[in-house]
């Protein structure tokens, strides 16, 4: 159940222009120091919308949201506009397979509080 949530500003710059989106927060998902101000190439308003996007730029995203901090599958599907299954199966199981993320459980994948942070 989501009450009311903080809200988390975040500014990325586009080729055109500067875009800022909100991005609404439960209180226990991500701080809002762990997404820097520049994250990612892709505007968090581009992978919101209903176009599609390439792998790449979406994992490039993943990993600008898991800089900092460990990040649950559901604050990053909140985040992000997608679905907690999309993102697992497309995307996350490959990131950790390849070690651009590291899992929080290594050992237990469907650990009830899995979290994952960017390797670098």
């Amino acid at each position: 159940m989501l009450t009311t949530m903080p809200i988390l500003k975040i500014k990325f710059d586009d080729a055109v222009d500067a875009v800022e989106t909100s991005i609404p927060l439960s209180v226990s998902s991500v701080p809002s120091t762990s997404v820097p101000s520049n994250a990612s190439s892709v505007p968090l308003a581009k992978v919101n919308s209903s176009k599609k996007i390439s792998k790449d730029e979406l994992r490039n995203v993943i990993l600008a949201i898991c800089r900092n901090d460990f990040v649950t599958l559901r604050t990053m599907a909140e985040a992000m506009g997608r679905k907690q299954e999309y993102l697992r199966i497309k995307h996350l199981n490959f990131m950790v397979e390849n070690r651009m993320l590291i899992a929080k459980y290594p050992d237990k994948p469907s650990h009830p509080y899995q979290a994952y942070k960017a390797s670098y």
